[in-house]
């Protein structure tokens, strides 16, 4: 239950910068779009209070890295945007290695076939893109791979026997990708944000780390504490 109450908490404050973006007040976006991830952040520990593996201090350190690059990219400037992007993109390999670690824990075995989809979606966007990418263009590649790979990892996951998490991890990677892919065409293709835009690029981005949190929370397991012997356990029995 305390996972839905702070999805629920999530969900509400995820509506409420909705609104201050319909309202196209950016003071109190300031406030309402970096709780965001704090909120996902206090879920994990909330829900993961007495122990640490390491798919869990990656899940951490993605959203860590997310809340840095919110806050930069609530600038306008240009520095601020292309520190928001060196944010998010150590966000995305801390989800691509989280996703490869899970593979690897739970013998999937890798299926190269299923990098040509994202492959091809990366090289159709970025052609699109190229012309009017200019100053930012390196930059841009960087991420739009490195987001790629994050995909293309949550999708080598599809297989879990979790059909759950399966679909929340790769729901959540698709929907972050669509959410930067609306993002680069609003600023370097179509050059220019609606009200609608930017509700779509926060409403896709808010749904996507929830489902990422979540996915990656039920993997997310105490140490085992080590099998004690017969004797130990009669030893404790006589104390």
């Amino acid at each position: 239950m305390k996972r839905l109450y702070w999805s629920l908490f999530f969900i509400a404050a995820l509506l409420v910068d909705g609104v201050f973006i319909f309202m196209h007040d950016d003071g109190l976006r300031v406030f309402s779009k970096p709780l965001l991830t704090l909120l996902l952040i206090g879920m994990v520990l909330n829900n993961t209070p007495h122990f640490t593996t390491r798919l869990k201090v990656l899940l951490l350190a993605a959203l860590a890295a997310s809340w840095v690059g919110d806050v930069l990219l609530l600038r306008s400037s240009e520095g601020y945007f292309i520190a928001g992007i060196a944010a998010f993109l150590l966000a995305q390999i801390a989800y691509a290695i989280a996703f490869i670690q899970l593979r690897q824990q739970k013998g999937l075995r890798f299926r190269p076939l299923m990098l040509v989809p994202v492959a091809t979606y990366y090289v159709c966007l970025i052609t699109l893109l190229y012309e009017h990418l200019g100053a930012l263009r390196l930059p841009v590649l960087a991420y739009g791979a490195v987001i790629s790979l994050m995909l293309a990892m949550a999708l080598q996951l599809v297989r879990l026997k979790n059909r759950r998490s399966a679909g929340l991890l790769f729901g959540g990677a698709l929907l972050f990708v669509a959410s930067d892919s609306v993002l680069a065409l609003t600023r370097f293709y179509w050059k220019e944000t609606s009200t609608a835009h930017s509700l779509l690029i926060i409403g896709t981005y808010g749904v996507a780390q929830l489902l990422l949190s979540l996915g990656l929370l039920n993997h997310i397991t105490p140490p085992r504490a080590p099998r004690k012997s017969a004797e130990a356990l009669r030893q404790e029995l006589l104390n």
